[in-house]
């Protein structure tokens, strides 16, 4: 089988997975040799040696900052929520999204969204995990 025609059918099966509400990571070691697809509900992200892992925007949440079909790199080990940033959570223990966070007081964070028809959530700390920091994005340039 050439190369080419298996990349046609992979990237095919990528399209179809997508479809079907998986979230697409890609571990940076993994880049050039294999994709890898997670279910969307799945925390672990077969994360590369520097906690590292690849996940496509799909959705418009951080409109402007991050935009649908962007790749970011999370960094899975910083999750200092106190320092500002952007980050991915797990919000109410299945849904994953991106957000800013501010601190109200120890009991209550904003989950804030760079998308000025998106109102800010209050959450209570313990309804959400922070997951990690947006450390790189990569968008479509035209």
């Amino acid at each position: 089988m050439k190369s080419r025609d298996r990349d046609i059918r992979a990237e095919k099966r990528h399209k179809k997975k997508q479809a079907d509400g998986e979230v697409h990571v890609r571990a940076p070691e993994e880049a050039s040799a294999a994709q890898v697809f997670l279910p969307a509900d799945l925390l672990d992200f077969n994360t590369g040696p520097l906690g590292l892992c690849w996940v496509d925007v799909i959705s418009d949440s951080m409109g402007g900052t991050l935009n649908l079909g962007d790749k970011v790199a999370v960094d899975l080990t910083d999750r200092s929520a106190h320092q500002g940033g952007v980050f991915l959570i797990c919000d109410l223990g299945k849904t994953k999204t991106f957000a800013r966070l501010h601190w109200a007081s120890e009991t209550q964070v904003e989950l804030l969204s760079d998308n000025p028809h998106i109102p800010p959530i209050t959450r209570d700390p313990a309804q959400f995990e922070v997951l990690g920091r947006v450390v790189l994005r990569i968008s479509r340039v035209g």
